[in-house]
C-alpha cells in the first residue's frame, strides 16, 4: 500500500478546498460542469459511437436501398402520383429506427454489466456510477481492502492521500476524490476493447436476442452457422448434482435432437460419476465414463474412434484435459467449453512450425502456422457465468449453466433460421428484379413508352417493399417472443 501523508488538515476545510459538501456531496449541475471542464470527451464519443454502431447495420440493407432507388426513379419519371410510393419505405424506415434504438439500449445495458461501479454521494443520496464519471470533490464510499479507482483524500485522516490503485485500509470507507479515474481505469482489467469497441462478429440483432434470454455475448464471440458439428464440454466445477435432475432435462432433449454431444470433466470417482449421469439419462453403460488410468490406455489405442462414446472423464489433469479438447476439436467444427474459475486451455504449440513460418515469409506465401492458430482459436467458444472474476470468455450466462446453454442453442437455432431464409429469399428476389428491370429498361429505351417504366416500378416496388416489410415484421415477432 502506498500513501502520502500531508500536514494535518481539518475535514471542514476540505469543503472549501474542493468546493463540495461532506453531507450532501456535489449537485447534478456542478457534476456536469466539472465533467465538461475536465474534457471527458470520451463519454460523449462512446454514446455517439453506440448510436453509429446501432444504426450502421440497419442502414446496410440492400432491400431498403433498392426500395429507395425505386422511389427516386419513380419521382424522376412521374410528375404525379409519386407520393403514393412513400408509405412503404417510410414504414420500413420507422421499423429500422426502432430497431436501432433497441440496439443502442442493448449496448448500454451490456456495458453496465461489466464496467466497474462505485458509490458516490450526490444530492444527499448515495448512488452507483461508472468510475469514469468521478470528478474532483466527489464523496466516495470505499470498501476496506479494495483498490482506489482515483486519487482520494481520507475524511477521517485528511492528511492521508491514497493514489489510484492503492488498497484502501480504513474502516470508515469515506474519502473525497482529488482527481478523475479517466478512461484508462479499465485498461488493466482487459475489457475496454471487448466492451467499448462494440465490434462483435455477428449482428447486434442476434446479440440483443441473446441478451433478452440471459446470454451476454462479448466482442470476440460469434455464432456457428447452421449444419456445423458442435460439442459441449463442461468442466469439473459444474458437474451436475444428482439432487437437481430437472435442470438438465430440457437441455438434454435439445442436444439429443440436434446431435450435440455433452462431455463432462469431474473430480469424482468413476463409479460415483456414472451413477449420477445414469440418473440424469446422460450415460447408459459404465464404459461411457473413464478415469485417468483408462484414459492412458485409450491414448495407446485408436482414441479418436472411441472418443464419441465417452461422456465423462474422471480425475484428469490439465494436460490430459487439453488432449481431450484437441481430439474433440478435430471431430467438431465448433466446441463450447465451460471451464472452472482458474482453468484455461493452453495455447497450441506451433514452435515446431517455426522454420515453416520463416520460409513462408521469405517466399511471400501465407503463414500456415498463423492461419492454423487463428483457425484453432476461432473454433472454441469459452463460456462463463456473470459472477466469475475472469473476463476472457466469449459468452456469459446470468443463471445456471444448463439454463444458459439451453437459451444459447435456442437463440442460435432461431437466428440461423431467420438469417438463412431471409438471405436466400433476398438474394433470389434481387437477382430476379435486376433481370426484370434490365428487360423493361431495354424495352422502354426501344420506344415502348412511359407505361413500361410505370409497370417496372410498380412490380419492383411491390415485391421489394413487401419483402423488406415481411423481414422487419418477422424479426419484430421473434423479438417479442424472445
Amino acid at each position: 500500500m502506498k500513501k502520502q501523508t500531508l500536514c494535518d488538515i481539518p475535514a471542514d476545510n476540505l469543503e472549501q478546498e474542493y468546493e463540495t459538501s461532506l453531507e450532501k456531496g456535489l449537485a447534478a449541475g456542478e457534476v456536469n460542469r466539472r465533467l465538461s471542464e475536465n474534457r471527458f470527451e470520451y463519454l460523449t464519443k462512446e454514446k455517439k459511437r453506440s448510436w453509429i454502431r446501432s444504426a450502421e447495420q440497419e442502414c446496410l440493407d440492400p432491400l431498403f436501398f433498392f426500395l429507395l432507388f425505386l422511389c427516386t426513379f419513380y419521382f424522376l419519371t412521374e410528375e404525379k402520383g409519386w407520393l403514393a410510393a412513400l408509405p412503404l419505405p417510410v414504414i420500413v424506415l420507422l421499423l429500422k429506427v426502432g430497431q436501432a434504438k433497441r440496439n443502442n439500449m442493448f449496448l448500454q445495458k451490456r456495458k453496465e454489466l461489466f464496467l466497474p461501479k462505485i458509490q458516490v454521494l450526490r444530492d444527499g443520496v448515495y448512488r452507483y456510477i461508472d468510475v469514469r464519471e468521478i470528478v474532483i470533490g466527489d464523496i466516495l464510499r470505499l470498501k476496506k481492502g479494495k483498490r482506489v479507482p482515483a486519487a482520494v483524500r481520507s475524511l477521517i485522516n485528511p492528511g492521508v492521500v491514497y493514489e489510484k490503485g492503492d488498497v484502501f485500509p480504513e474502516e470508515s470507507g469515506k474519502a473525497v476524490a482529488m482527481g478523475s479515474a479517466g478512461s484508462t481505469a479499465l485498461q488493466k482489467r482487459g475489457i475496454l476493447s471487448r466492451i467499448l469497441s462494440e465490434s462483435a462478429l455477428f449482428p447486434l440483432r442476434a446479440q440483443d436476442m441473446l441478451y433478452r434470454r440471459g446470454v451476454i455475448a462479448m466482442e470476440t464471440s460469434c455464432l456457428p452457422g447452421k449444419g456445423k458439428k458442435r460439442a459441449v464440454v463442461i468442466d469439473t466445477e459444474y458437474f451436475p448434482s444428482s439432487l437437481k435432475p430437472h435442470a438438465l432435462r430440457e437441455l438434454t432433449k435439445l442436444l439429443q435432437r440436434e446431435a450435440v454431444p455433452l462431455i463432462f470433466f469431474t473430480d469424482k470417482k468413476r463409479e460415483e460419476a456414472f451413477d449420477i449421469l445414469k440418473r440424469l439419462g446422460l450415460a447408459e453403460q459404465e464404459r461411457d465414463v473413464i478415469d485417468e488410468k483408462q484414459f492412458v490406455c485409450y491414448l495407446d489405442s485408436d482414441y479418436r474412434r472411441q472418443l464419441k462414446t465417452i461422456r465423462a472423464y474422471a480425475g484428469l489433469n490439465k494436460q490430459e484435459k487439453s488432449r481431450v479438447l484437441d481430439g474433440w476439436c478435430k471431430e467438431c467444427d465448433w466446441l463450447y467449453v465451460l471451464p472452472d474459475r482458474n482453468w484455461q486451455r493452453p495455447e497450441k504449440d506451433f514452435s515446431d512450425q517455426k522454420n515453416l513460418t520463416q520460409r513462408s515469409n521469405a517466399e511471400n506465401v501465407p503463414d500456415i502456422a498463423g492461419t492454423e492458430r487463428k483457425k484453432e482459436k476461432g473454433r472454441i467458444l469459452w463460456l462463463g457465468l456473470l459472477d466469475e472474476s475472469s473476463l476472457d470468455r466469449d459468452f456469459y450466462f446470468k443463471k445456471h449453466w444448463s439454463d444458459g446453454l439451453l437459451r444459447l442453442f435456442q437463440c442460435e437455432s432461431r437466428w440461423n433460421t431467420f438469417e438463412n431464409i431471409t438471405e436466400m429469399v433476398q438474394k433470389r428476389t434481387l437477382t430476379m428484379l435486376c433481370i426484370f428491370n434490365g428487360i423493361m429498361l431495354f424495352a422502354g429505351c426501344s420506344g415502348a413508352g412511359v407505361p413500361v417504366f410505370y409497370w417496372m416500378f410498380l412490380v419492383s416496388y411491390v415485391i421489394c417493399g413487401g419483402l423488406a416489410l415481411w423481414r422487419e415484421l418477422w424479426w419484430m415477432w421473434m423479438h417479442i417472443h424472445a
